[in-house]
């Protein structure tokens, strides 16, 4: 009993925090939209060459702050890694959902990374941890022509799960 109240006031306590660090553009228009802006953007530098994909209808499953928090931090991360490191001229992002979970297909036609080092930065470990917080994983696998990741999130409420 004292694990679970423990449990259940460290989520409460996650989700107060995350909603106060929550981007204005995140809480007014949402993760998808919010996306399309940054890749909207990115296409505006002509450095690099954003494509961005939603499916149809996944504004109805995507309903908790928090996950729409952890899928931006995790794109903002992908994006940022490309940005700096890979020195792409093009990276792709595709979401798609049903109302059990959430996929984030992410690629860049970057330089790659070597097999050793794929997972090992930080960012990618805080990636990581985001993701196991809310019982998500990520894949990662480079060539040497490009970096792809896929990130699973399940959509149920953690705190759902711990109730039942």
């Amino acid at each position: 009993q004292n694990v679970r109240q423990l449990t259940e006031s460290s989520i409460e306590n996650m989700r107060r925090i995350s909603h106060e660090l929550m981007p204005p553009q995140l809480e007014l228009f949402g993760v998808i939209q919010t996306l399309e802006a940054v890749c909207e953007q990115l296409n505006n530098t002509g450095k690099i060459r954003s494509i961005f994909y939603a499916n149809d209808g996944i504004h109805s499953f995507m309903k908790d702050e928090l996950i729409d928090l952890t899928l931006y931090r995790v794109c903002m991360e992908l994006i940022n890694n490309t940005i700096k490191h890979a020195e792409a001229t093009e990276l792709r992002i595709t979401i798609t959902g049903s109302e059990k979970e959430v996929t984030v297909h992410y690629v860049d036609n970057g330089k790659g990374l070597p097999a050793e080092s794929i997972g090992k930065g930080a960012g990618l470990k805080n990636i990581r941890n985001r993701l196991l917080f809310l019982e998500g994983d990520i894949l990662l696998g480079a060539e040497q022509e490009g970096f792809h990741a896929t990130v699973n999130l399940p959509l149920q409420s953690i705190k759902a799960e711990l109730e039942t």
